[in-house]
């Protein structure tokens, strides 16, 4: 019985290294899972830190761009609204100016006419005399040459 006993004997050896590996086995995939559910853990960990950070960070910018612009729009509206009051100030000041000038022009141009006027009524006033003058001088000689051909 002695080559039974090493064959069953081998069988057990073997059935044990067999189960010992097993065992081995199974704690080396429970370390693996152990070690993937922590690895897990810390990247879902790190992910949410990540993204909490990125998120307060792009709130962050997003509130600060948006800052700016409103700052930007409040001083493009003064900047609008001094350039609109001073071609206001700027319109005000050429609507007087021509007022003045054009009074200026009115006034000359009734001060001129004026003169035309006096110098029209003058160039008349001595039209009249000469004509009167050349009638009476044209006068005698014309009833001389009517009485000659009557």
């Amino acid at each position: 019985m002695g080559h039974f006993t090493d064959e069953m004997r081998r069988l057990r050896e073997s059935a044990n290294a067999a189960k010992q590996k097993r065992v081995d086995l199974v704690q080396h995939l429970q370390q693996v899972r152990q070690d993937l559910a922590d690895n897990v853990t810390t990247f879902l960990t790190d992910f949410r830190d990540n993204f909490t950070a990125q998120s307060q960070q792009q709130r962050s910018e997003r509130q600060d761009f948006v800052n700016h612009i409103a700052t930007t729009v409040t001083h493009l509206r003064d900047d609008c609204r001094r350039a609109q009051q001073a071609r206001l100030e700027e319109f005000i000041e050429m609507s007087q100016t021509n007022r003045a000038q054009r009074a200026s022009f009115v006034s000359e141009l009734k001060q001129n006419i004026g003169q035309m006027r006096q110098e029209l009524t003058a160039d008349r006033a001595e039209a009249r005399r000469i004509w009167l003058e050349l009638s009476m001088v044209t006068q005698p000689q014309d009833k001389a040459v009517q009485e000659k051909s009557a």
